[in-house]
């Protein structure tokens, strides 16, 4: 009886760098949009050790963003800029693109739509 054992996963499965990774690579910082209000143009980020949300201005988003309803908890990389109002520092995102979704991360079987579950009337 010959047991195969196998050494490494299948190519498919091996994981590549994930977006927040390449993001810290370009030199961004990774965080999750908290609030936005399209009407006022402005925003907040979550950023994982930071007691205080990142602000940002609508005009700071990349033009890749698309739709700025939906913005609110998806993961965008940035970068901080910190500027002084008067001995204050403030810090600010800029350049700010929400990161691609991993494939196969979201937990859905893939080749399905993400459909919203519509009850039947």
């Amino acid at each position: 009886k010959k047991e195969k054992q196998k050494e490494s996963p299948p190519k498919d499965s091996i994981p590549g760098p994930s977006p927040e990774a390449v993001a810290l690579l370009e030199g961004k910082t990774v965080g999750v949009i908290q609030s936005f209000a399209p009407t006022k143009k402005y925003g907040f980020i979550k950023i994982a050790d930071w007691t205080r949300n990142l602000y940002f201005k609508s005009e700071d988003l990349h033009e890749s963003v698309g739709d700025l309803f939906s913005l609110e908890n998806k993961k965008v990389k940035f970068h901080i800029q910190k500027w002084y109002s008067g001995n204050v520092e403030v810090c600010q995102a800029k350049n700010i693109e929400v990161l691609p979704v991993p494939v196969g991360g979201t937990g859905q079987p893939s080749g399905v739509p993400t459909v919203p579950a519509v009850p039947a009337v």
